[in-house]
């Protein structure tokens, strides 16, 4: 099922175009051939060559598997490195060609990935803020562009230490210029929909100056408070949307005009001031949960006064900043503590007016975009089409396997995550395709189909030999037709 889509793609062809063939193997066939161990059964370098054993590699590449041992695969991996750019961009032009997949809308998002070991020469990797939960382990950060099909265009590797932000205006130019080589596919004006780390008035500014349009939610602050509180209950009530999401929970939306200023340039972009029934009651049970919280701690203390610590006014001053601390409700509270030792008196209260204010913003987000969206539900269904690229990153992680890496040399290390992306584009327009016929199949769900598929090789005295593939069932086949790729018994003959 693989090996036609990285034919059909002319993955070998495009590597060993830029490096010269390695002894007896190409590189080209060394790359397609962990591309295939990524996608079927993750397994460590050192593992190639006994997992190849047993599978269909030799058959179809016409090698022996001894071969492609640890020292052979990192080889390659040196090999490509300094192309890895050239051959990314050669490999995603012919897939957005040979499958028509369009381009004109992209979702950025960054996530990290963990290593074994210590790195203390390494230039990217680094201890940082891990998504990963994982905060003891050096990493690296990974931004992906993925298309609206969830397909990945390009992608970046950032040290850990990168904020998000700063990846933002080098990831736009660098999509402009992979774009310049697709143009007869570029339809529209770029757009880019990121989460709100993605956006700031410098990179809006930006955006415009290179004509690339945006969708992210921006932060409500003291400063655009404002904005969001514009917009009337009755207004809302007046543009509610038919878009439901998973939860039902109902939606309402209302464009507001917004500015962005940057070193003299001004712009005024629409903001969609969006109200979400589900996010309104998660907003006001969190707020209730955590005010609680501290008038537990609050009360707590209010009970051990004058008794053993608590008779020291310094250690119950301790106690009560350290109750309110950390919390998001910190300043919905005031307390306050006199007396002397043995004789303190302790007092706290709540600012409820701060509490009804907020309420107000309850439920209640924004999102920028400078481009012209025909109606609020529409900017809407954008912005939540953000679920793939977090479907995306999640089949990184877990049927790609990309953490933890074990690879010590900077080098190796980039042209193993190519490797990993590489499999994670032949994945997802695998997937894309399987869901034209079957919507709610995953590409994972396709490979376990042909799990027990199987070629008798028949050996001859004169040395020939036969190669003989098991019957596919109806489901196999109807799999391989809505795939448009020829059964392995036609393919095995060509190869």
């Amino acid at each position: 099922m693989i090996k036609p889509f990285l034919d059909r793609i002319g993955i070998a062809e495009i590597v060993n175009g830029y490096v010269s063939n390695g002894p007896e193997i190409s590189h080209g066939d060394v790359i397609e051939i962990l591309t295939i161990n990524r996608l079927m059964a993750p397994r460590p370098l050192y593992h190639i060559e006994r997992w190849a054993k047993g599978t269909a590699i030799e058959e179809l590449y016409g090698l022996d598997a001894e071969k492609l041992n640890d020292d052979r695969c990192r080889r390659t991996l040196q090999a490509i490195f300094p192309h890895i750019s050239d051959i990314w961009t050669d490999i995603v032009t012919n897939a957005v060609i040979k499958y028509h997949i369009p381009i004109d809308s992209l979702l950025y998002d960054l996530t990290s990935f963990y290593f074994e070991g210590s790195y203390n020469e390494s230039g990217i990797i680094e201890l940082g803020y891990s998504r990963d939960h994982k905060p003891d382990k050096v990493q690296a950060n990974l931004g992906i562009n993925v298309t609206e099909d969830g397909i990945p265009f390009s992608y970046d590797i950032h040290s850990s230490s990168t904020a998000d932000e700063n990846t933002v205006l080098a990831n736009m130019q660098k999509l402009q210029k992979l774009r310049t080589k697709l143009v007869d596919y570029c339809k529209k004006p770029l757009l880019i929909t990121g989460d709100r780390k993605t956006i700031s008035d410098e990179i809006v500014i930006k955006y415009h100056k290179q004509d690339v349009q945006y969708l992210a939610p921006v932060t409500i602050t003291e400063d655009n408070k404002g904005i969001a509180l514009s917009v009337s209950d009755e207004e809302f009530d007046n543009n509610k949307l038919d878009y439901r999401d998973r939860s039902k929970g109902a939606y309402w939306a209302v464009f507001r005009p917004i500015t962005f200023e940057y070193k003299g340039k001004k712009v005024t972009d629409s903001v969609l001031v969006t109200k979400s029934e589900t996010k309104l009651k998660n907003d006001r049970k969190s707020r209730e949960k955590a005010i609680k919280k501290i008038e537990g701690k609050l009360i707590h203390i209010e009970s051990k006064l004058n008794a053993r610590k608590y008779k020291n006014p310094d250690y119950v001053e301790y106690m009560a900043k350290k109750s309110v601390e950390g919390s998001r409700t910190k300043k919905y509270f005031t307390y306050d503590v006199k007396g002397e030792y043995g004789k303190v008196e302790f007092t706290w209260g709540l600012k409820r007016e701060l509490i009804e204010e907020d309420k107000k913003l309850d439920g209640k987000y924004m999102l920028a975009t400078n481009k012209d969206f025909d109606t609020e539900e529409e900017t809407l269904i954008t912005y939540k089409g953000r679920d793939k690229i977090e479907k995306l990153i999640s089949t990184l992680k877990s049927t790609m396997r990309i953490r933890p890496l074990f690879l010590e040399k900077d080098e190796e290390i980039a042209a193993l995550v190519f490797v990993i992306m590489l499999s994670l584009l032949i994945y997802s327009i695998i997937e894309m395709r399987c869901r034209k016929r079957w919507e709610k199949m995953t590409a994972r769900q396709a490979f376990l189909k042909f799990e027990f598929l199987s070629i008798v090789c028949y050996r001859f005295k004169d040395r020939s030999k036969l190669l003989n593939v098991n019957g596919l069932d109806p489901q196999q086949e109807a799999i391989l037709t809505a795939l448009e790729v020829p059964k392995p018994d036609e393919y095995l003959k060509n190869h």
